[in-house]
């Protein structure tokens, strides 16, 4: 049996059956994510922010480098020696540079939409300027990772066609390694970004750790990129569509459990009656204070008529009644500490007068 005949199917190799069933696998259980994430929001009643439609847009760039990564089986031979399909291999290269600009976009948007959320949930000067600054990376990086795409070789069609006179390319194996340790750079940067924070809470330790570890599971997409450096190191362009089988592999897998590292902190919803519901009650509620005390029970006691308190309203021995000319006597502080889409809860001070 010659080589070519055992490869006659796009999906006979053991390489690229693995690259399809890992783009199968993870665009849906990051799908299943980004979904859970609405859901949970949806349970909450609070509104699509800016980090939610980064993660949408995430999830519509993985669904084009899953696009890719099968036409590269399909058409470009991914998995397959080049020597026993040689005609595809133009067809791979060709695809090679709309997975690198998709690989670049679609971590760049998960990125930004993690340090979105920290910035909301984390409310700090200091802590705001140090996200905005690993934003500002993140978006260097990507910009870094899209030009690399068009801009290693020139003419661009030299990367799918080595005849043309006068056409030449950089060293592309070091460049995706760099771009995969600079990635790896940027991905602890934003690991480390809530760290300090968490450790300073003041929780008991089971919980800490617990909050650690929902805040930490980015360390598996650190892991990723780690092998998928591992990978790279191993490519060989003479037989580029079977030794890059891995690469592939990794480079999609990275994206993907990404979305589902950034929806994991905001799922508490889904798990209310949960310990992890309860302790993150506090930390990951945004929207209207209503929610917060939607448990609230008023006192059935008719000796203390209870009545909801407002700028017009004063407290006369255990009775209420309107004061509309006379509230200014009334009360001597009232201050309003407005609530954030964070969750910061609404604080009123008020004296009141018994007579």
């Amino acid at each position: 049996m010659t080589s070519s005949s055992r490869y006659d199917s796009a999906f006979d190799s053991p390489h690229s059956r693995a690259v399809l069933v890992v783009v199968v696998v993870f665009t849906i259980t990051s799908t299943f994510s980004l979904v859970s994430r609405l859901v949970a929001k949806r349970i909450q009643k609070l509104d699509i922010a800016a980090e939610d439609w980064t993660i949408v847009a995430a999830q519509i760039a993985v669904y084009g480098m899953a696009t890719c990564a099968i036409l590269a089986i399909v058409l470009g031979g991914l998995g397959h020696h080049a020597a026993t399909q040689p005609e595809k291999v133009s067809q791979f290269l060709k695809i090679l540079v709309a997975m690198q600009v998709f690989y670049g976009t679609t971590l760049g948007l998960i990125k930004v939409s993690i340090c979105l959320f920290y910035n909301r949930i984390f409310p700090l000067r200091g802590f705001r300027q140090y996200s905005w600054l690993v934003i500002a990376l993140i978006t260097a990086w990507s910009v870094m990772v899209f030009l690399s795409a068009f801009l290693l070789c020139r003419p661009l069609a030299f990367n799918w066609d080595q005849t043309i006179p006068g056409g030449k390319c950089a060293n592309q194996p070091a460049a995706f390694v760099a771009i995969g340790v600079l990635d790896l750079i940027v991905d602890v940067m934003v690991l480390m970004l809530p760290m300090p924070l968490l450790w300073n809470l003041k929780v008991s330790l089971p919980n800490k750790v617990a909050l650690f570890a929902i805040f930490g599971v980015g360390v598996f997409t650190m892991v990723i990129s780690i092998l998928r450096i591992v990978a790279l190191l191993a490519v060989d362009y003479v037989d580029i569509t079977f030794t890059a089988s891995y690469p592939t592999l990794w480079s999609f897998t990275e994206p993907a459990i990404g979305i589902s590292v950034a929806c994991a902190p905001l799922l508490r919803p889904l798990f209310r009656n949960g310990r992890l519901g309860r302790l993150f009650s506090q930390k990951m509620t945004g929207g209207s204070s209503s929610s917060r005390v939607s448990n609230f029970q008023r006192l059935n006691d008719p000796s203390y008529t209870l009545t909801s308190l407002g700028p017009h309203t004063s407290v006369v021995g255990g009775d209420s009644r309107r004061t509309d000319g006379e509230d200014s006597q009334r009360y001597s502080d009232e201050r309003h500490i407005l609530a954030q889409p964070q969750g910061i809860t609404v604080t009123r001070e008020w004296q009141t007068e018994r007579v």
